[in-house]
């Protein structure tokens, strides 16, 4: 009776081997599944004895463990979508409180993410996010404070921000002749997020190597009328071989700029236009960086940015390099509001699989504290991309052959087994 418990063991163990395999492939399209092995031991009748007394007891039941390797990354178009290249692992909290005690963490490799109607970044089960906010006060993210819920500003409006510097980089062409002259468009933002249009004009003067400046627009609602080259602190530019005289000032003000009382727009602050790339304290010295060139080529503008901007609200999240959470506004801002953290197990076999492609920790899982991707051992994360399942759908269906003869050949054995017993029965015949 004992064959029949050897062959009934292997049974039993290649049963279990053919339900590993059949959930591997039942998981191959599972964003970041990964695959189960399973390993066989045998069982022995007698551990005592001389090792000629030793008999097998067939095998025992085997063990099957997740193998975290690495799947295929690729695109998949979704801006909320994001997948680890590495060893690391989301983190996310399973409960529906606000603030969950840490048994509530779990762990994932599915990155298909998207907004809740509670404005909170969650994973396709509804599970919470987690990873550090940016602080409103500074605009930052610390990445050394305690995990929490990532939130998304769903509705919010950033106010106008009025122009107060811009900066300019051009080329005057020094072959051209007096009267000649390269016009400069600017839009100004008032603090109302208004945009009002100016023109800033170079002219060749008859001096060699100066450039008269004036200022211009034909906004009505500007009170001075349409030139303002008054409103300039330094009217003319000189260049010293083709570079700005450095005798020129750091910077050049535009200021005193009011608005008809029945606009109702608040006048212009002091605006600042930064001649100097790189301005040190007090006058540039020779041979500093200036936006403005004087060179033989053609008069052209090949820089303009100015730092002021319309209202926006929010329009767009997307997940960009490393974890980081990036907001696009309607008035075409962009900023950080979050970012996700990644945790790194160090034998993720210890995890317990809780269902949803999600894991949780055991009594002998050995957690690294979550950290910032890029910097640590857990690797990067990429955005608009999903891992794949690291099925191997040929190596699969080897193994389920493999298991199949297995099951078979036992099978046989029982069927011997009873034929043998049958001739027993029948000796007192």
């Amino acid at each position: 009776m004992g064959t029949f418990q050897t062959a009934l063991s292997a049974l039993k163990a290649s049963a279990t081997a053919i339900d590993a395999v059949g959930n591997n492939l039942a998981n191959i399209n599972t964003t970041g599944f990964k695959r189960s092995d399973v390993a066989f031991q045998e069982l022995i009748k007698s551990v005592g004895g001389s090792p000629a007394e030793q008999t097998g007891g067939g095998v025992g039941m085997p063990s099957v463990s997740r193998q975290f390797s690495q799947g295929s990354v690729g695109n998949s178009g979704n801006a909320l979508d994001a997948a680890i290249q590495g060893n690391g692992m989301f983190v996310i909290n399973s409960s529906a409180s606000t603030s969950a005690p840490g048994s509530a963490l779990e762990y994932t490799r599915d990155g298909r993410f998207h907004v809740s109607p509670g404005g909170l970044l969650v994973t396709a089960s509804g599970a919470k996010v987690q990873g550090w906010n940016v602080d409103p006060t500074t605009g930052k993210v610390d990445t050394a404070g305690a995990l929490t819920d990532i939130s998304i500003p769903v509705g919010t409006v950033i106010p106008a921000v009025a122009t107060t510097s811009f900066d300019i980089s051009a080329n005057l062409d020094a072959s051209s002749a007096e009267g000649k002259s390269l016009s400069i468009p600017l839009q100004i933002f008032d603090s109302l997020g208004g945009g009002h249009q100016f023109t800033l004009k170079a002219t060749r003067s008859a001096t060699a190597n100066t450039w008269d400046l004036t200022l211009s627009t034909t906004d009505p609602t500007v009170q001075d009328g349409a030139d303002l080259s008054s409103k300039l602190s330094v009217n003319s530019l000189s260049f010293v071989n083709g570079v700005l005289d450095p005798a020129t000032a750091a910077d050049i003000k535009v200021s005193g700029v009011q608005f008809t009382a029945e606009s109702g727009i608040s006048d212009l602050a002091e605006i600042t236009w930064n001649v100097w790339k790189t301005p040190p304290a007090g006058t540039p010295p020779a041979g500093g960086l200036s936006g403005f060139t004087q060179f033989s080529q053609a008069s052209a503008i090949s820089a303009l940015t100015q730092n002021g901007s319309p209202a926006g609200t929010l329009s767009d999240v997307r997940i960009g390099t490393n974890g980081k959470l990036i907001a696009t506004f309607t008035n075409g801002l962009e900023s950080q509001i979050g970012q996700i953290a990644l945790a790194v197990v160090q034998n993720p076999d210890s995890l317990l699989d809780v269902g949803n492609n999600a894991f949780r920790a055991t009594a002998d899982t050995s957690l690294l504290p979550p950290g910032e991707p890029g910097l640590g051992a857990g690797g990067s994360i990429v955005g608009h991309a999903l891992e794949s399942s690291n099925v191997d759908i040929a190596q699969e269906f080897t193994n389920l052959i493999t298991y199949q003869r297995s099951y078979q050949a036992s099978s046989k054995v029982i069927t011997t087994l009873d034929q043998l017993t049958m001739e027993t029965l029948n000796l007192k015949q």
